[in-house]
């Protein structure tokens, strides 16, 4: 056996084991955790983040990667298959590394491994839109009732009109393009010009006839501050149109914005 360890850029290792009479060998990619915007990744047994696949032997002096054997280490999270899609599986690691493992149905050919490798941690840029609501008048005053609820999850380009759905938009407009589409939220370069490192804002706006929330950071971190405070909105004072949310990760405080 044989093992090889060789840096490849600041903070990414590439690591081989095997050789000799072995049938497969083991390669894998460490990222360590210094290179993570935050404390790294979730606990898997590993301080860093290790994605790791075999290249096996097969009849005919053949060789190829093993199905199945992409996965995180100490989670054994595998690589998913689309349901449109049977030549392809795809995983994606907490760093943002994409891995896209190619075996064409029908052939014999090795698989192909493409690796998505980004110069820093790739976020996500997220919304959710839900149904129709409706107001009835009583006699103690006006009701809202919600109806026909079906939260979705759409990425940025797939929103041709954000006034047509009530839109949670997760991420500021320098970064999520329908931040920067409805009305009443700022462009890209007013946002930097309101807010520094540090803070974010969650900021409710009219949409055409529907409403949008935003919650956004000047950066990943400040963003996740904003999701916090939202998802624990029992615990602040949310009042107003707009809040300022500043403070750390792990204790978040809230002003008018």
């Amino acid at each position: 056996n044989q093992t090889t360890n060789n840096a490849s850029a600041a903070g990414r290792v590439i690591d081989t084991t095997g050789g000799g009479t072995t049938s497969s060998v083991n390669i894998s990619l460490t990222t360590l955790s210094t290179e993570f915007d935050e404390d790294g990744p979730t606990s898997g047994g590993a301080a860093n983040e290790v994605m790791s696949w075999n290249i096996t032997t097969r009849t005919g002096n053949e060789i190829g990667i093993g199905d199945g054997s992409l996965v995180r280490t100490g989670l054994g999270v595998a690589a998913l298959e689309p349901d449109d899609d049977e030549d392809h599986k795809y995983q994606m690691s907490e760093y943002g590394i994409l891995f896209d493992l190619f075996d064409q149905s029908g052939t014999t050919d090795a698989e192909t491994l493409t690796i998505e490798y980004p110069l820093k941690q790739r976020g996500t840029r997220v919304f959710i839109t839900m149904g129709d609501t409706a107001a009835t008048k009583t006699k103690a005053g006006e009701v809202c009732t919600v109806a026909d609820i079906t939260p979705r999850t759409l990425l940025d380009s797939e929103v041709s009109d954000p006034t047509d759905y009530n839109v949670v938009a997760v991420g500021g407009p320098c970064a999520n393009d329908v931040v920067a589409r409805i009305a009443g939220f700022p462009t890209c370069d007013s946002y930097r010009s309101m807010y520094k490192d540090g803070e974010a804002i969650i900021q409710l706006a009219e949409n055409g006839e529907n409403v949008a929330l935003l919650v956004a950071g000047y950066n990943a971190i400040d963003t996740r501050k904003a999701g916090k405070v939202l998802a624990n909105w029992e615990d602040y004072d949310l009042s107003g149109a707009k809040v300022k949310v500043t403070g750390q990760l792990s204790s978040p405080s809230v002003s008018l914005g």
